[in-house]
């Protein structure tokens, strides 16, 4: 907690060491490439299979929300991965870009640091890419394509904390849909 305090960030971690060492490491380095991090994190248990939770409020960074991380993440990572492989094929091999648990920490980041843009501009440009979501799907994650724009951005960033590297097209889309990568 103290470690987390010095970068500015409250935390509520109860009884969880190993998940509050995967948290504390992966926020250490990306606040040393120099990444914005909340004013709080806490790890709560959600009801359903989501890893974490960024809420984010538009217009306004300073009103975001916690991020809240599911207990056990450091483990629950696996497990996550291992149920949606039933599902997989070899179109989108991988459900997250990253099976490193702190990928899955830097990906609620990655939603914190995008840049804030129109909901419709976002929109417009995620809708432009829909004729290539097989093959984004393919490259970044199955859950890039699953749900919004913001989930691609959170993807690749994740990817790119775990040492991916994309194509310029991938780059270029993240980009447009307000992505940060600091290399």
């Amino acid at each position: 907690e103290k470690e987390m305090a010095e970068m500015g960030v409250k935390v509520t971690f109860a009884d969880n060491l190993e998940d509050a060492k995967l948290i504390t490491e992966t926020y250490k380095k990306l606040y040393e490439m120099g990444y914005e991090l909340p004013k709080e994190v806490a790890l709560v248990d959600f009801s359903d299979d989501r890893l974490g939770l960024t809420l984010i409020v538009p217009d306004d960074r300073t009103k975001y929300a916690p991020i809240f991380y599911q207990k056990g993440i450091s483990g629950n990572i696996k497990q996550t991965t291992d149920k949606s492989q039933e599902w997989l094929c070899d179109m989108w091999p991988n459900w997250y870009s990253t099976d490193d648990p702190s990928g899955i920490v830097a990906h609620e980041v990655g939603h914190y640091n995008q840049k804030i843009m129109s909901i419709s501009d976002k929109s417009e440009k995620w809708m432009e890419a829909e004729p290539y979501m097989c093959d984004i799907g393919r490259e970044v994650s199955a859950y890039a394509v699953t749900y919004d724009a913001n989930e691609f951005v959170g993807e690749v960033f994740a990817g790119l904390f775990s040492g991916k590297k994309y194509s310029d097209d991938i780059m270029h889309l993240y980009y447009s849909l307000g992505g940060r990568w600091k290399e």
